[in-house]
């Protein structure tokens, strides 16, 4: 299970909305329907039961529900995270993508088997409309050990090839804002943000910070 957070920011980043689920129009061309691309920031979370968000527990992510939109009825593709994002990064099934992993997902065997670079994920359509791509992921799962980097300008997630590492996400968001920092204002920018830390082995702050 991959509960995901998408915001569009507008590009003075003055307010934010959810996304519309009914929109059917390419992503290319709803961005030529705009004179100034919004940005993009899509938080996905390894292994977070749905029910936890809204419910008290995450109050940030809560209030971002709340003044946005609620989508309650999206399913994954698979049961774990290389899978569902090539299924997420590019809206098809895995039987349409040709894509079946095989290998043992926890990772103890080695790293099942990567994803196509035949494949066009959402960084690489956006990137081609003039997007700043920037992936910060806690899974190697989610990134260049899995082929799902294709699109990405920068980030940990891009070019890391360890599969087994879980990046805390304190360090994660302190590296992505940090990297919003220094964009090109005049350019729109997709961020992925993927954390692992509701995904065992859990551990304590002390022992992530």
């Amino acid at each position: 299970m991959l509960p995901c957070l998408a915001l569009a920011c507008k590009a003075d980043d003055s307010a934010h909305s959810g996304l519309d689920s009914s929109a059917t129009v390419e992503v290319s061309d709803a961005i030529r329907l705009r004179t100034r691309p919004t940005n993009v920031v899509l938080i996905s979370m390894d292994a977070l039961r749905p029910d936890h968000l809204g419910a008290g527990y995450s109050p940030n992510i809560d209030q971002l529900i709340a003044e946005g939109v609620s989508l309650q009825r999206h399913h994954s593709c698979s049961s774990w995270t290389l899978p569902s994002f090539v299924c997420a990064l590019t809206g098809q099934d895995l039987v349409s993508t040709g894509y079946l992993p095989y290998g043992d997902p926890s990772g103890a065997g080695g790293m099942p088997e990567k994803a196509p670079d035949s494949l066009v994920l959402l960084p690489e359509l956006l990137q081609a409309e003039g997007f700043h791509t920037v992936l910060w992921s806690g899974s190697g799962f989610m990134g260049a050990a899995a082929h799902l980097d294709q699109g990405f300008d920068e980030g940990d997630g891009a070019f890391d090839e360890d599969h087994t590492r879980q990046t805390p996400a304190g360090t994660l968001v302190d590296s992505a804002l940090e990297s919003l920092d220094h964009l090109d204002r005049d350019r729109p920018f997709y961020l992925h943000l993927h954390l692992m830390d509701t995904h065992a082995p859990w551990r304590s702050e002390e022992h992530t910070s």
